[in-house]
């Protein structure tokens, strides 16, 4: 049964990235997987090549990605019958990467210097003991795209820092909801678009803190301070709810909504991140369709697919299990029917 489940899992991952080697990993016992060990496959992997990686109830041991790999899980609340997410304590992406992409995992991510064209998505980035984002004290880092995650902060509030970054360039910041705050950015052609802050969990409500030169349009701020802690940034078509720091302040910007209920559909501005909350706006919100792009300020606007379940985009997911055959003769076979759909989104 789990080799044939395995080999279909094959069949997808090959169905959404059609090229190179794919490597399936699984640290469960008989999972019918290539390799028990996320290291392991990287060693046996080339650059270009995916490895998939199955969800498991035991966490994987940290990974060091140093080839321009697609690392893919499961997704962490993926709706499915057994949902097991695929947990990394940290995966590192080390110096000189250029096309690596780490997509659905519960994990944090430490960078490199010299990277370049690194997709970080569909994850949830836990801050537990690690920043989720860190990117500080590295240099030479190009065309770095973060969408589509889940990020909680450090009991300290933060959820990514890039202190003592230097020659960061085009950064793309979108469609993440974002639980502590941004630390020490400052970079060229740097964008925080469509994200959604949820600051409710600390004892400051900062959004940012020094940050520099960053445009930061159509996001929700949601008990969290939108302009504290920056300078020389760009506003337009944000909205600000319950924060008592006002957009009219800052000297370059369009569009902002200050201290206006964005009407989601369930989310309460004293709790704590749950993956229960909706983050999609209700009928008459004052954020539908009032980004500067034309679509919705937060995570349901812009062209980055948004989800909470962590299932990455285009690929299939198993929904549920049915075993055909209640007796099995020796050395007999499992009738296994699966019922698998495409990922869904917010």
């Amino acid at each position: 049964m789990e080799l044939k489940l395995t080999t279909f899992l094959i069949i997808s991952v090959v169905a959404f990235k059609a090229q190179a080697t794919i490597h399936t990993v699984c640290n469960l016992p008989n999972s019918g997987a290539m390799f028990n060990d996320i290291n392991n496959a990287i060693i046996a992997a080339s650059n270009g090549d995916t490895l998939y990686v199955l969800g498991s109830n035991t966490t994987y041991a940290d990974v060091t990605i140093n080839k321009n790999i697609w690392l893919i899980g499961p997704g962490t609340f993926a709706q499915k019958e057994y949902v097991m997410p695929a947990t990394v304590g940290k995966i590192d992406l080390d110096d000189n990467l250029n096309g690596a992409a780490v997509l659905g995992f519960n994990c944090n991510i430490i960078g490199g210097s010299n990277i370049q064209n690194v997709e970080i998505a569909y994850n949830q980035l836990n801050g537990i003991s690690y920043i989720p984002l860190d990117f500080s004290n590295f240099n030479s880092i190009s065309n770095l795209h973060i969408h589509s995650n889940i990020i909680k902060g450090t009991n300290a509030g933060n959820l990514a820092t890039f202190q003592n970054c230097t020659l960061l360039n085009n950064l793309v910041f979108e469609n993440n909801i974002c639980v502590g705050a941004i630390f020490n950015l400052n970079g060229n052609f740097v964008s925080i678009n469509h994200n959604t802050f949820y600051n409710s969990n600390y004892t400051s409500d900062y959004s940012f803190i020094s940050t520099l030169n960053a445009v930061i349009n159509n996001n929700i701020f949601y008990n969290s301070d939108p302009i504290t802690g920056t300078t020389n940034c760009s506003f337009n078509n944000n909205i600000s709810y319950s924060s008592t720091a006002t957009f009219a302040t800052m000297p370059a910007g369009n569009g902002n909504i200050d201290n206006t209920n964005p009407l989601m559909v369930n989310v309460s501005n004293t709790g704590t991140y749950s993956p229960t909350l909706n983050f999609a706006l209700q009928a008459g919100s004052p954020a539908l369709n009032t980004g500067n792009d034309g679509t919705n300020m937060g995570i349901t606007g812009g062209n980055n697919t948004s989800t909470v379940t962590g299932e990455v985009y285009n690929m299939p997911v198993i929904r549920k299990m049915m075993i055909q055959n209640t007796s099995v003769p020796q050395n007999g076979n499992i009738d296994v029917k699966v019922r698998s759909t495409k990922s869904r989104t917010n």
